[in-house]
Parts: structure tokens; sequence; C-alpha cells
């Protein structure tokens, strides 16, 4: 029997030994994981000393030098230049890699292993010159397994390292922020303290104005993006993501919650945010605040207030204010709201419930009533005073009061069940521990509505307020100190404290000229309620006061 030999074909690389005449398409690999000083040396170092390398072997050919600046190398997905340099694998753009550690190419073992199989199966090997690995030698695996093993392991410790020292920051009340997508502070000379910046504070009082004022979020942003007015970022859109966002934001009353979001995992950098999964810090007067505390606590309290609240279609309440008269129209007989018909005799607004105590109207006759309350409102001066003295009088001061009680009691039950925890736990303290959570969940629930309840009467005040400036506006009288109001724009610490001083340097001011027609803003922001009877309209406003047309 005849046995003819067929020679194996030798690919480039197979063995590092012995490779072809022809010259080899090299490549190098090279990556730092951040942008400092010393890191963006080793950076340089590494193109330079690759370039030199490959030009000096007269049997290899460069084909590029693939460098990440500045990128982690646990996920190779997201650096952009190893995987144009997998891309020019499969290519078969290259016969040769070189590398100066398994560090350098990943510090994610599978991803190590995925790639080095990926470039063996395609007959392509990887040199790696610190460990002197080349991956077509049959112990390169196993080393590699090993040596991408340990440097994941450094890459967690290092991880771990930087995720203590940010922790340790936050215990000091140091934040840590993204100064660039951040409305109204930027980052302070010498102590690292939020360091107001007034254009960005004016906009951000702004926001804060407009929501307790009864705008909703997307009329907020779609007024801002109106005035030409960018978001943060630098955008020219607005999102209410982004509204909401701010509007929650402890930041702007003067306090710091630290660790509002934590990493996940170290590999994939996914982040998640933080529900009791690490701990937070609070620190109260941590900078000058934008906006004084009781607006800030009033919005929060509005904030909780609108996302019960529904309209008559169950939908959220923002959804139904096409018009600046959708749903505070109501039918005076059997409270249904009123709904917008047109038709060849014009627009007219009619009882959903078709109550037959209740005529149709036109929508130039509910304007006109509209008009006349407010042009009625001087003689209401006096009621307006009243009802401003009332909620300041007692209202708020004694809401705060009962809140901060149960506040008190809130941290004596944590500390009971905290120690209750630390002994044996048997029937008795397991007993004890669930009725103090019990409790705990019930005052929850009455703190809630306290902050509902709160934020109703601050509402109203400001409503108030803001009424009794119209008001003045209207009659032309002169209420505001134009010195301290540029005071307050231009971000001045002692300017803005005062709730009355906030709405009043920061509410829109209107002439008499304004009501001379129908106005949809002065509508939005004053009014809260249009009952409609057989031979009346009556006007609710929601600092509380009525007129009747």
């Amino acid at each position: 029997m005849a046995v003819r030999v067929i020679p194996a074909i030798e690919f480039p690389g197979q063995n590092s030994a012995v490779l072809e005449p022809q010259k080899l398409r090299v490549g190098s690999y090279c990556r730092v994981s951040s942008k400092n000083p010393e890191q963006e040396t080793s950076y340089e170092s590494q193109v330079k000393h690759y370039r030199e390398y490959i030009q000096a072997h007269p049997d290899w050919v460069l084909v590029d030098i693939y460098a990440d600046d500045g990128l982690s190398g646990t996920n190779a997905s997201k650096r952009d230049e190893f995987q144009r340099m997998i891309r020019d694998c499969e290519r078969h753009k290259l016969d040769l890699i070189l590398t100066k550690s398994i560090s350098r190419f990943a510090r994610n073992t599978l991803d190590c292993l995925k790639y080095i199989r990926l470039t063996k199966s395609l007959g392509i090997p990887i040199v790696f010159e610190k460990e002197s690995i080349n991956t077509m030698d049959e112990r390169g695996e196993l080393l590699i397994s090993i040596m991408a093993s340990i440097a994941q392991q450094e890459s967690q410790s290092i991880s771990q390292n930087v995720r203590l020292g940010i922790q340790y920051n936050f215990q000091r009340g140091k934040p840590k922020l993204n100064y660039s997508h951040f409305l109204g502070y930027m980052k302070g000379p010498r102590d690292d303290k939020l360091t107001i910046v007034p254009e960005g504070a004016e906009i951000v009082r702004r926001i804060f104005r407009d929501f307790l004022e009864g705008m909703t979020i997307p009329e907020i942003c779609n007024t801002l993006q109106k005035d030409g007015i960018r978001a943060p970022g630098g955008k020219a859109k607005w999102y209410p993501s982004t509204v909401e966002s701010m509007l929650q934001n402890e930041k702007f009353q003067g306090d710091l919650l630290l660790q509002k979001t934590y990493t996940v995992d170290f590999l994939t950098k996914e982040r998640a945010f933080n529900h009791g999964h690490m701990p937070q810090y609070y620190v109260e007067n941590a900078h000058e605040p934008i906006l004084p505390r009781e607006v800030f606590q009033i919005a929060q309290g509005e904030m909780l207030r609108r996302q019960v609240a529904k309209c008559d279609s169950n939908q959220p309440a923002y959804t139904c204010n096409k018009f600046s008269l959708s749903a505070i129209t109501r039918c005076g007989s059997c409270g249904a709201p009123f709904r917008r018909h047109i038709n060849e005799y014009g627009i007219k607004w009619r009882c959903k419930a078709g109550c037959k105590q209740c005529p149709s109207v036109k929508e130039e006759k509910l304007h006109e009533a509209v008009v006349k309350a407010f042009k009625k409102l001087p003689e209401k001066r006096e009621s307006i005073v009243r009802i401003d003295e009332r909620i300041q009088a007692g209202g708020i001061e004694i809401m705060v009061e009962k809140m901060r009680d149960i506040e008190r009691r809130q941290d004596e039950i944590k500390v009971e069940i905290d120690q209750l925890a630390q002994d044996d736990q048997g029937d008795e303290q397991l007993e004890k521990i669930l009725s103090l959570k019990s409790e705990l969940d019930e005052l929850a629930v009455q703190y809630d509505d306290l902050l509902t309840k709160r934020a109703e009467l601050g509402v109203q005040r400001i409503q108030a307020i803001s009424l009794l400036d119209l008001v003045d506006s209207i009659e032309g009288r002169v209420t505001l100190d134009m010195a301290v109001a540029r005071q307050c724009k231009n971000g001045s610490p002692a300017a803005c404290y005062d709730t009355d001083d906030f709405i009043r340097r920061t509410s829109k001011h209107y002439g008499f000229d304004t009501l001379n027609h129908y106005d949809d803003d002065l509508t939005r922001r004053f009014v809260e309620k249009v009952i409609v009877k057989e031979d009346s309209i009556t006007v609710r406003f929601k600092a509380g006061i009525e007129v009747t047309i």
C-alpha cells in the first residue's frame, strides 16, 4: 500500500520560530485607562515603542497602531480601536498582533479568552510582551487564562479602592458631579463647594416658580424651548424627565444627597439607582441655596399631590390640558367636566354628562367671564390679604411641627429596630420588630399626607402672594425694589431666602393692558376652576378667592 504524504501548510504565526519569507502584516494594540498626565505618557510611550519595534524588523510591515486612550479594559465592546482591530483580523488584514501585556489587552477573563480564541481560529497569533506569551503556543491559553484572571482581580481591586475613595469623600460631604450637565452651580475654586452660576440659577428659579404657579411639566418644557433657553448639557430640547429631576434635586435648597446611584458590576459598568443597596449621605446646608428651603419643600409636596391627581379620563392631569379651560370648567349642577365642541355655528363648551339644567356656553362668553373676574380682583384685595395672613398664622407652621415630630419618632423606631436585631431573635423580639415596622409604615403614610396638605397650603399662599402682585400691577402700584430684584437674579445668597421675596421677585408682572383680552397663560397660572350654572359663571382662583359673573 503506497502512502503519499501531503505536507502541512504553514500558516503565519503557527510557529513563532518559523515565519514565512513574505513580510508579515503586523498590528499593535495599546491602551491606557485614564487621561491623567502619567497615563498619557504611558500611552505615548506604548505607541512609539511598537511603531519603532515593528519598523526595526525588515520582514514585518506595519498595518496600524490600534490605540484606545483613556478607556477601561473591563469591557471590550466599548473600546472602538480594539473592535476595529478585531474587524481587521476578520477581514484578513493582519498576520500578527503585538501588545504590551494581558492587562492592556483585556481585564475581563471572558473577553480575553473570547478574542484570543477568535484570532487563533483565524490563524493570527497575539504576542504579549510582558508575559512572553504567544497565543499559538500549546501552553499559551492556560497561561493566558491564569494571567487574565489575575488582571480581572486587579481591576476589581482598583474598582473597590475607587469606590471606597468616593465613599470617603461622600462621608466628608464632598460631591461627585458632572458639572457640564448641571444647571445653576459650578465647582468652587478652593473647597469643592458648589458655587452659584447666576444665569443658570435664574432658570432654576423660573422652573420652580412656573411649577408652583400651576404650569405642568410639559408646559414648562415648551415655554423654555420657545424662549430659546438651553437645557443642561447645552441641548436645545427640554425633556419632562429633566425638569422633573430638577424639581426634586435637593441641591437647590443648599443640601447634598450623595450616592444616589451605584455601580452594579465593575466589568459592565452598569449603574442603578440606590434604593438602600448602598449607604447614602445627606449633608444639610452644604452650600449656598438657589431657592428658599420652604419653596423647595412646597414643591416636593406639590409633586406628590400631582402624582395622584387624575383627570376624568383616568389619564395624568397634564394630558388633559390642551386648552387652558380644559379640566377646570365644570357643570354647576352635576359637577361633570365641560368639553369643547366645534360646529358650523362656532365653538361651544357643554357638560359632558348632558345635564339639562346647565346650558352649553359659547367660548367667547367663557373667555369674557374670566377676563371680568380678573378685573374684579382689586375689589377682593382685603380677602386675599386675609387668606395670606391666615395661612401664615398657623396652617403651615402647625403642619411643619407635626412633620418634625414624625421624623423624630421615625428615627427613634429605627434605633430600636437596630438594637432588637442585634439581640437574640426570639419570638418576643421578632414580634416587637414587626410591630415597630408597622408603626414606621403608618408614620410614613401620615408624613406623606401632611406633606401633601402642607403643599396645598403652600401653593395657596404662593398663589395669594402672586395674586396680590397681579392686583398691584393692574393698579399700577410699585411693589418691587428693582435693586433687590437684580441682587436676587444675580444669585446673592441673602436675596432669595424668604418665600415672599422669592415669589414677588421671580413672578411674571402683568399690566392692566393684559386684561383687555383673554390670556391663556394668566388662566393657567391663577384659575383653579370655572363653574358654569344656568344664570351665572363663577371663577375660583387658586388662592381661594371666588368671583361670580
